[in-house]
């Protein structure tokens, strides 16, 4: 997620600061593409709006799909969270429009047809990731 992303939601949402240190979120922060902001923007006004009072441990993508991990929780608070994810299989993580998850490379991703594409033509261009390479002389 891009850096003014990343500060909107701290900013604004106090749940993101109370984590130790030693926990992911604090490390790492939010570890998705800026495609899924505003699904977590809802998703955290609707924990506000629920009471709770936890803070963040990890954000992040794992197979494909969204992943909120915190400190605890009611009930309704942990099924908000799991529609956040369900919604993320349907959204790009890249840019946020319509999606379907993809399998195409190394890992699972939620892409739309555009990024999709992309991620075909130049597999590096998301995230950075660098497929492996072998020496001069070696056997693929």
């Amino acid at each position: 997620m891009t850096p003014e992303n990343d500060k909107k939601l701290t900013e604004r949402f106090p749940f993101f600061q109370g984590a130790d240190s030693r926990e992911p979120f604090p490390m790492f922060g939010f570890e998705c593409g800026d495609g899924w902001f505003d699904i977590l923007w809802r998703l955290c006004e609707d924990l506000e709006t629920l009471g709770w009072k936890g803070y963040v441990t990890q954000v992040k993508e794992k197979f494909g799909e969204l992943r909120f991990y915190i400190s605890g929780g009611s009930e309704a608070v942990f099924e908000r969270i799991d529609s956040a994810t369900t919604t993320s299989l349907h959204i790009c993580e890249v840019c946020g429009q319509a999606g379907t998850l993809d399998s195409s490379q190394y890992w699972l991703m939620t892409l739309c047809p555009v990024h999709t594409v992309d991620r075909a033509e130049r597999p590096t261009s998301l995230w950075g990731i660098t497929p492996p390479t072998t020496k001069e002389g070696d056997e693929p």
